[in-house]
């Protein structure tokens, strides 16, 4: 038994596949770079005027993100 039944090696895979697998990689490296971009604007936009807290940097926010998703994303598999 192994853990690795469904991934594909790319020489078995159709060019659809791979085309999709491709957009899908491109799409989670876009999402890594911008989603900072949102959450340091968010939060220099809510959290001084409400709370009275600092602005933040582009590497807090990157920072900020990947701790909130330690904490709260669910990683178990099926």
């Amino acid at each position: 038994m192994t853990v690795y039944n469904k991934f594909k090696n790319p020489s078995q895979m159709t060019e659809k596949e791979q085309q999709e697998l491709g957009g899908k990689a491109v799409g989670a490296v876009i999402t890594f770079f911008i989603k900072p971009f949102i959450v340091r604007w968010l939060w220099n936009w809510v959290m001084p005027t409400l709370f009275g807290l600092t602005v933040i940097t582009y590497w807090q926010a990157l920072a900020l993100g990947l701790l909130v998703s330690l904490l709260f994303k669910n990683y178990e598999s099926n």
